[in-house]
């Protein structure tokens, strides 16, 4: 750890009014606009040159701003984000549906928890049924096969104040990252 605090400090040093603006941005609750800013810096960290700190010492520095820090703010409602619409959908999500989705969910500091990729097959369920969070049963609503989603879940629409220790901490906003691979009829 030591070793990691003292690679970072000539970085951030040379970056200290840019890490200034970061952090404006975050507390500001931008959640797009602090995943871009995180990035940027990282971006930075990596090509700066600062005297006497190598490349590898650079992307250690890089890593260590994301580690641990909001990568996207919390959020009060569900928020819905299309990342991938396939050119024909001739058929939409509607409550009742059974569907196969493959997914990716993280924590606002970027931390992630599950991931169906991970297990190479995806997760089945009905939409509806109330046998997932009630983000997922919302989020996914009118959704295309093959269409990709970012969801951002509020704890209220989640796993509320208690959360799910110790994966999921207390009153934790989730965001997923999904696709729909299949509607069974």
């Amino acid at each position: 750890k030591t070793q990691q605090i003292q690679l970072a400090i000539p970085v951030q040093a040379a970056l200290t009014p840019v890490l200034a603006d970061v952090h404006a941005l975050f507390q500001l609750g931008m959640a797009r606009g602090s995943r871009a800013v995180v990035t940027l810096v990282v971006f930075a960290l990596l090509l700066l040159p600062v005297e006497g700190v190598t490349r590898k010492k650079r992307k250690a520095a890089a890593e260590s701003v994301t580690q641990g820090k909001r990568v996207h703010a919390d959020v009060t409602e569900l928020q819905t984000d299309v990342t991938n619409l396939p050119e024909r959908c001739t058929v939409k999500t509607k409550n009742g549906d059974t569907v196969e989705m493959h997914y990716r969910g993280y924590l606002t500091n970027g931390r992630e928890f599950d991931s169906s990729y991970s297990r190479g097959t995806p997760f089945e369920f009905k939409i509806g049924a109330g046998t997932v969070i009630a983000g997922w049963d919302k989020g996914l609503l009118d959704m295309c096969v093959n269409e990709k989603r970012q969801l951002r879940i509020p704890p209220s629409l989640a796993y509320g104040e208690s959360g799910r220790p110790p994966v999921i901490p207390r009153s934790a906003t989730l965001i997923f990252d999904v696709e729909l691979v299949a509607i069974q009829k």
